[in-house]
């Protein structure tokens, strides 16, 4: 029997608690993305694997006695990307009203942890603050996107199983 699931519902404790304990008994998921970027930090494929063809099998010591396939589909990395770009659009422009409101004449927003605050409140809220450098002092703050991070995030719009 093979058990078969999303990533978010069969996570490695559930696989380790319920599913290797069972003779006969195998399961197909996703890697999440922070295993996937492990895998390509260790060298377990590069993407001009890629080049050629969209689907191939890797190892991993991490992974012993378990089939890995590497796919890459393109409709899906595209999809990644706009949401990316939607999401460091719409914190950008959250972000630009606090520069903003750094620089109004009228009750301008001070102090390092008020500004901190507030930046925290709406950098965190779509989950791209890896995304950004941010430098604040008491009287001002500003911004700036990380485009390594973006493009290396980016070359990983992959899915394992």
């Amino acid at each position: 029997m093979i058990f078969v699931a999303d990533r978010g519902v069969l996570r490695e404790a559930r696989i380790e608690a319920d599913i290797r304990s069972i003779e006969g008994f195998d399961w197909i998921t996703a890697l999440r993305a922070p295993a996937i970027r492990v895998l390509a930090e260790q060298g377990a494929f590069q993407m001009s694997l890629f080049d050629q063809q969209d689907l191939a099998e890797i190892r991993s010591p991490d992974y012993p006695d378990e089939r890995l396939i590497v796919c890459r589909n393109p409709l899906l990395a595209e999809e990644r990307a706009r949401k990316r770009e939607e999401l460091l659009r719409a914190t950008e422009k959250k972000l630009d009203q606090i520069v903003a409101a750094t620089q109004r004449e009228k009750r301008p927003l001070r102090g390092s942890a008020s500004i901190a605050l507030r930046v925290g409140r709406d950098i965190g809220k779509r989950k791209v603050e890896k995304h950004f450098k941010v430098t604040i002092t008491d009287t001002t703050f500003s911004y700036e996107r990380i485009t390594e991070k973006i493009a290396a995030e980016a070359a990983l719009d992959l899915t394992f199983r």
